[in-house]
């Protein structure tokens, strides 16, 4: 009879210690740690700018489509394919940077899931609670309320464990599953990189066509000519606009104290570089041909730093026929700065600059002769030699 109630005591015990160490409901997933966040932020960052740059690069592709239709002049269908290119590399740059990120991500999941396979087995090791074989141990109905109190107070403890399990288990599997989610993130992201690398190539090739031409064949260099002759008259035209303008807005350009007329002969080189065509009449060797060059032409690497040659304000920020992506700054006294042929910007109109401030990379979009800056000085819309306004040492 003794025993008989020592075992229904086991097991009425069991039955509230089960009760008691079970949460019941599984537990909420904890909140992200700061790192998981600030991953998270970063790949939607990069999301929205490569959506941002598809959208941008489907619409250059649709113009480029209606000019390569509709537009005879060389200049724009240059401008279009550079416009294109500039786009498809900044998509490309994106991916890659999207990969490094989903990578670091799928790397710190493949950590973090071991981490808690590790502390499941830990959890699951310390965990274990002899209690039947405590009560079990029993030798009498004293001793069985003394052990029975002992695995009360140890209770607490156990449900703490077991509610720490079901977390790990649940971290498990939501780390499976993003990992899974970013795997598939990485596979997508790096098909559509050797997609755009194929195009980039393909485009790259269209555009030399399009050189070629112009340097070997007479009508396609004439035409380039006159071309180059209305954009010289364009950025006349735009510098004329952007003077009347500043005229009529009130206050004044941040180069309060830097004149720029009292600057000659010390403005920053705007890129380090070799001068390969300089100011003036500028005769082709091939065809004959004589072409104004209303600044210099400064052959730089690819992606070099462009900075501005005196402080003043970014007026003018857009593509223009025979310059590619250019800058104009506007340095007050009727005083124009203009880069040209740029790849990256940095600046956008209105942004005030000082002297030195990177606000390009050296490209070639526009450019006829490869990565060039081109580089003008203007007052009141004229162009003016920049040679003797530069420093007699080159940016270094």
């Amino acid at each position: 009879m003794a025993r008989k109630t020592l075992h229904l005591a086991v097991a009425a015990a069991m039955f509230v210690l089960l009760l008691r160490a079970s949460p019941g409901v599984r537990a909420d997933d904890a909140p992200l740690t700061e790192l998981e966040l600030s991953y998270r932020e970063e790949i939607a960052r990069e999301a929205a700018e490569l959506e941002n740059l598809r959208k941008q690069l489907e619409k250059a592709r649709q113009e480029a489509g209606s000019i390569a239709a509709k537009e005879t002049k060389v200049l724009k269908q240059l401008n279009s394919i550079d416009s294109e290119l500039q786009l498809k590399e900044r998509l490309l740059s994106g991916l890659s940077r999207k990969d490094q990120i989903l990578e670091t991500e799928r790397v710190r999941l493949e950590e973090r899931r071991e981490v808690l396979r590790r502390r499941m087995r830990n959890i699951y090791k310390e965990g274990e609670r002899p209690g039947l074989q405590v009560l079990l141990g029993a030798t009498s109905a004293v001793d069985l309320v003394r052990r029975f109190d002992w695995l009360l107070l140890v209770a607490a403890q156990d449900e703490m464990l077991c509610s720490a399990i079901l977390e790990s288990v649940d971290r498990v599997r939501i780390a499976e599953e993003e990992l899974t989610a970013k795997m598939a993130d990485v596979h997508s992201v790096r098909r559509e990189s050797e997609e755009e690398k194929a195009n980039l190539v393909l485009k790259r090739d269209e555009r030399g066509v399009l050189l070629r031409s112009v340097q070997t064949q007479r009508q396609d260099h004439e035409k380039v000519v006159g071309e180059l002759e209305e954009a010289e008259k364009e950025i006349q035209r735009i510098i004329a606009e952007l003077e009347d303008k500043a005229k009529a807005v009130v206050g004044e350009l941040p180069a309060q104290g830097t004149d720029f007329a009292a600057a000659k002969g010390r403005l920053l080189w705007p890129v380090e570089g070799k001068v390969t065509r300089w100011f003036g009449l500028q005769k082709d060797k091939r065809f004959g041909t004589s072409t104004f060059n209303g600044g210099i032409d400064i052959r730089a690497e690819r992606r070099a730093d462009v900075h501005a040659a005196h402080s003043g304000r970014a007026d003018y920020v857009d593509w223009l026929p025979g310059y590619g992506q250019c800058i104009i700054l506007n340095h007050g006294g009727g005083y124009f700065t203009l880069y040209a042929h740029t790849s990256a910007v940095f600046v956008t109109a209105g942004d005030l600059v000082r002297a030195g401030d990177v606000i390009a990379s050296v490209g070639e979009t526009g450019s006829l002769h490869g990565p060039v800056l081109h580089f003008e000085i203007r007052k009141d819309a004229e162009p003016i030699n920049p040679a003797p306004w530069l420093r007699s040492t080159k940016l270094k």
